[in-house]
């Protein structure tokens, strides 16, 4: 039922090439940068020599609302992929055991540095199949996470960073039956980006499933956030899938860690 891979939600790529090879090397020398880099680099630097060092010490690190700590490699990568996004549909008549999503399946928390979300509309919900509207739905509690961070290593220091948190509804009831949840959103509580770097974040909400049973349904999403930073080494990208469900329970599903270069 939870996501196969996090790869897929890795979308936007920068293009890596001769140029910026060039505006890579450049930073570097401006930066003052060779100084960190091996000799055996230093005294010849060429791009594939600077990228293959920077890959091999680079990671990134993930810190849940749990206080637990990941580090994870960075998985180098040049092909192109892309995203779709499919709108949920189904029957007028509410099915309490078929679950559908409301909201949002996709948005922008930030862009270039800056806030970009409405958190008014800028969520998603996991209610029985023909329900549009989550106000027609009673019982609900109020969920709030400790804070989440995604941060990116290199030898230059940290490009971005991003603090968050994720909030929502649950336990919402349809005529005395169910646990569904509305309005799962993510929260900035920061953002840091190093000069040079664009940090950009999003959010992906899918995957509405009855973790329940057919007369005691409970309804779940997943929600992936994407923090992605383009600077002189390409686009730098970290995803973290949680699983929320509608009687209060969440779960990690994956995380990853990609450079488009």
């Amino acid at each position: 039922m939870f996501a196969n891979s996090v790869f897929i939600l890795l979308c936007f790529i920068s293009t890596y090439d001769a140029f910026s090879c060039d505006k890579m090397l450049n930073w570097i020398k401006q930066n003052d940068y060779v100084k960190v880099l091996p000799q055996r680099i230093a005294e010849n630097i060429t791009c594939d020599a600077v990228m293959d060092y920077y890959l091999h010490t680079s990671s990134v690190e993930i810190i849940d609302h749990n206080g637990d700590r990941e580090l994870l490699p960075v998985v180098p990568a040049r092909a192109h992929q892309q995203q779709q996004h499919h709108s949920s549909s189904g029957t007028g008549v509410p099915i309490p055991s078929i679950i559908w999503q409301i909201g949002k399946a996709f948005w922008n928390i930030i862009r270039d540095n800056r806030p970009s979300t409405n958190i008014t509309d800028d969520w998603a919900g996991a209610v029985p199949n023909g329900i549009k509207d989550w106000r027609n739905l009673y019982g609900w509690k109020n969920y709030r996470s400790r804070g989440f961070i995604l941060k990116w290593h290199e030898i230059f220091g940290t490009p971005a960073e991003y603090h968050y948190i994720y909030q929502m509804k649950y336990d919402g009831k349809y005529r005395g039956v169910g646990a569904y949840i509305t309005e799962l959103t993510s929260v900035t509580q920061s953002v840091n980006a190093k000069l040079g770097e664009h940090a950009f974040v999003t959010a992906k909400a899918d995957n509405p499933v009855n973790y329940g049973t057919p007369k005691h349904p409970i309804g779940g999403l997943d929600m992936t956030v994407t923090l992605r930073a383009d600077g002189p080494f390409g686009s730098k990208q970290i995803a973290c899938t949680y699983t929320f469900m509608g009687n209060g329970t969440t779960q990690k599903d994956a995380c990853a860690a990609v450079l488009y270069y």
